[in-house]
């Protein structure tokens, strides 16, 4: 299906991640899970001007020679974002994403805002159904790994989100970069995804009904792992 990448952009001393996850349909899956993503690759700097990574990320982009998709997160950022990715000559659709507290993702036009709930219901049902996968072998991995073990999402008996993981005291900024990559994925490029089982249990819970148990679907029987494939930038 193509590549698909995140771009988390720190501002000041954070980090700024970029992931990039190979998204694959699954034959003889339901359609409510019909893809596979497999992270082969992430990146984080500190302390670099946005110029240079836009050309890092050009420079990826090319190497890449396939139909790619850029989704990028410009909360607090704005226009610029756009600019100088497009100056730069990144070869890629560009998704810009602003991360909001709300309750709906909305499209504007190309751009997105989207509810950092959204985000992290995503990234938790691909865990949960073993459609998300990370090769040991991709650097930092280890560092996603931790913060995908410190990323929880509750739905608590008042029908709150509360996000264990996205607390000030902890870094997010790679397991965020795979969460814009997996929300586009599922959401913005039309497939709706098994997130919408979750997503209508929560809106069952906030209205405060009875919840009736919907069926869940069994994940799709895991397939062989491919080859990792390097990236460099």
């Amino acid at each position: 299906m193509g590549f698909i990448l995140g771009l988390d952009l720190g501002q000041a001393n954070d980090w700024t991640a970029l992931t990039v996850i190979e998204q694959t349909e699954i034959a003889g899956a339901p359609e409510n899970a019909l893809f596979r993503y497999d992270i082969r690759h992430c990146d984080r700097v500190r302390r670099v001007p946005f110029d240079k990574i836009a050309e890092r990320v050009r420079d990826l982009v090319e190497r890449l020679a396939e139909s790619v998709v850029l989704v990028v997160d410009k909360t607090g950022l704005g226009a610029p974002v756009n600019n100088i990715l497009e100056m730069v000559g990144v070869q890629a659709q560009i998704v810009p994403v602003t991360i909001t507290g709300g309750n709906e993702a909305v499209r504007h036009g190309a751009e997105w805002t989207v509810p950092k709930r959204d985000l992290a219901t995503t990234v938790a049902v691909c865990l949960q159904t073993g459609r998300l996968h990370i090769g040991r072998e991709v650097p930092h991995a280890e560092t996603l790994m931790r913060e995908m073990q410190n990323f929880r999402v509750r739905i608590s008996v008042s029908g709150h989100d509360t996000y264990e993981a996205w607390r000030s005291a902890d870094h997010d900024d790679l397991v965020l970069s795979v969460a814009l990559a997996v929300w586009y994925c599922e959401h913005g490029q039309g497939s709706q995804g098994f997130v919408r089982y979750l997503e209508a249990e929560i809106a069952d819970r906030r209205r405060g009904g009875g919840v009736v148990p919907k069926p869940v679907p069994p994940p799709p029987a895991p397939e062989p792992e491919k080859p990792p494939r390097a990236f460099y930038i």
